[in-house]
């Protein structure tokens, strides 16, 4: 496989990934069960894309969207990911093939959402004016236009702006975007993108929060942003707390006539048998409790968890946090979850570990946590090339019937370069 760039941060977490990988190698032969698990669609590293590391999006028609790191131009040479889109029939199509600095991004590690408006919304964490990074849109052909239009609209320029933007984008009701950077204003940020007004032609990023670090507060925010019913963000830092291993935090907007949003850290993340450095965005019920994932912490073993935070019931004031799941490991579990988890109608959490398995080649998992019980089930142990998937960092999604999931895989498939799948609940 050829070499690629890859951020620091993709670098951190595939040397944990070979790893476990390496570790599961000497343990002799494991059986490995399969559930309905099907890949749609092998990535070439040609033309097509490469090593995609996002979740999926849906349009009304059942297209699927997303995101890949990597990929090659018809002569050779190394682009800086594309944004494609998969159709019902699985074929897919490029939208965009990220340029890299200065006009254009690369190497987008989140996925997209859609705007009102019909268009696409995303970020690259390389790639820009400054090479910190972008936000971009890509909105759909008008016939007789063939093409979907592209437009950069925003480069990050850190010191008192943003860096590396790693998490999807979330929109508010105002059609404002919210997002995060892992770095910029020293340890990351939480910025806000507004449409322009006309005359205006340009959109206006307003840093909300700058990240201190250290005991008191968080550091590198890697995943995506939450809203609640209030307009309060949550979500995790990667680095920093009590313990320096990560935060879960809230940032409720200024009430009038206060003009700047306010942080808290709801926990800090303390290692062992609790959760240690989460590296995704958080999963909101509909009494505010919030879901997410650790990819270290758990035990001794260190696999990661699944866990929960509760608001608190006053008088109380503190938010009691619940490990749901420590993952095992390798031949039994899954191992080392980057991405975050879903929830279902019933409250039932769903979820990908990018490591672990059944089999001796540790390539990861797709598994189920029942609610109430929180009883794991894994639903899929992936195996690699070239028949299936491995090592997913992306999380999951639901068509529009709740009846499937979608996830895509960093590698396997054909051609070694990552697959998109279809899962059975």
């Amino acid at each position: 496989m050829q070499s690629r760039r890859v951020s620091y941060f993709q670098y951190s977490r595939l040397l944990a990934m070979w790893l476990i990988a390496s570790s599961a190698a000497f343990l002799g032969s494991a059986g490995f069960s399969r559930a309905q698990a099907t890949v749609l669609y092998s990535f070439t590293d040609n033309t097509d894309g490469a090593s995609p590391a996002a979740d999926l999006v849906f349009d009304t028609e059942g297209n699927l969207y997303g995101t890949t790191t990597g990929g090659t131009t018809t002569s050779g040479s190394a682009t800086g990911g594309v944004v494609f889109q998969l159709s019902p029939k699985k074929v897919e199509t490029v939208l965009h093939t990220f340029a890299g600095a200065p006009s254009d991004g690369s190497n987008p590690l989140a996925g997209l959402i859609f705007g009102t408006d019909g268009a696409l919304y995303g970020t690259t964490q390389q790639g820009g004016t400054a090479g910190c990074g972008i936000v971009f849109q890509l909105t759909p052909p008008t016939p007789p236009a063939p093409a979907w239009g592209y437009k950069v609209l925003h480069s990050f320029q850190n010191g008192n702006d943003g860096c590396r933007p790693q998490g999807d984008l979330i929109f508010d009701s105002n059609g404002v975007l919210y997002g995060s950077t892992a770095a910029g204003g020293t340890n990351g940020t939480v910025f806000m993108l507004a449409p322009p007004v006309p005359p205006a032609t340009a959109w206006a990023e307003t840093v909300l929060y700058f990240f201190k670090g250290g005991p008191g507060d968080g550091q590198n925010p890697l995943g995506h942003l939450t809203f609640d019913t209030s307009g309060a963000l949550y979500g995790t830092t990667e680095l920093g707390g009590s313990s320096k291993l990560g935060t879960v935090f809230q940032l409720a907007p200024p009430v009038p006539p206060a003009t700047n949003w306010t942080e808290t850290v709801l926990y800090s993340f303390a290692g062992g048998n609790d959760g240690a450095k989460p590296q995704a965005g958080l999963a909101i019920d509909s009494k505010g409790a919030l879901y997410g994932t650790t990819s270290n912490g758990g035990g001794s073993s260190n696999f990661g968890t699944v866990f929960q935070l509760t608001p608190p019931t006053p008088p109380a004031t503190t938010w009691k946090e619940t490990v749901l799941h420590s993952f095992k490991g390798p031949r039994t579990d899954g191992a080392y979850p980057f991405a975050d988890v879903i929830l279902d109608s019933k409250g039932n959490l769903y979820g990908t570990t990018s490591a672990g398995g059944s089999c001796l080649c540790g390539d990861g998992t797709v598994f189920k946590l029942t609610a109430t019980t929180w009883k794991e089930t894994v639903l899929h142990n992936f195996i690699g090339s070239p028949t299936d998937g491995n090592q997913p960092l992306a999380g999951l999604i639901f068509n529009s019937k709740g009846t499937l999931l979608y996830g895509t895989t960093y590698q396997g498939g054909k051609s070694h370069w990552g697959t998109v799948f279809e899962q059975t609940p």
